[in-house]
């Protein structure tokens, strides 16, 4: 009679044992099936990336670029009237005031946006004080925002660069 339990017993542990077998190899296929598509996907990603690689290398090609620069844009070599010392760069500019005259508004801004806030500027001789020397202080120039080009008178037209925004 005590070996009839002990067989149960042994008999029942050993169907849970091959169950639980049964159950571990089949998910182990499911993650080798996912583990394969998985691989698919990224060889098909890094062909992708191979492609748009190329595709870079083509499109940055200097010539290519040149052409498109030459076909897009009316870029030409500066003139003597356009190079300036950097001393006379104070006086050849106009002032924000005359810079600002011959701005027109396109487009009327939209009502959800707020204005941010004014920003206090420091006049010239605040400037001198808190620097203490003049040579920082530059009343006549203009920084915009975007480059373009002023005339100025007896020159021609003179090129402005991007380094800031006075506002």
């Amino acid at each position: 009679m005590i070996r009839a339990p002990s067989l149960l017993f042994w008999s029942a542990l050993a169907i849970a044992a091959s169950v639980a077998l049964y159950h571990t190899s089949y998910r182990v296929h499911e993650l080798s099936l996912q583990m394969h598509e998985l691989n698919v996907a990224i060889e098909a990603e890094q062909r992708n990336l191979h492609v748009l690689k190329a595709e870079w290398v083509y499109l940055s090609n200097p010539a290519k670029i040149e052409q498109a620069a030459r076909k897009f844009l009316a870029l030409h070599p500066a003139g003597l009237q356009q190079i300036a010392k950097l001393e006379s760069l104070s006086e050849m500019l106009p002032t924000y005031a005359e810079a600002m005259h011959d701005v027109t508004v396109t487009h009327t801004p939209m009502a959800a946006l707020k204005a941010p806030a004014p920003v206090a500027i420091a006049t010239a001789s605040q400037r001198v004080a808190n620097n203490g020397d003049q040579s920082y202080v530059n009343t006549r120039l203009v920084i915009k925002r975007t480059t373009g080009t002023v005339m100025v008178p007896g020159r021609g037209p003179l090129l402005l660069a991007t380094f800031g925004a006075r506002p």
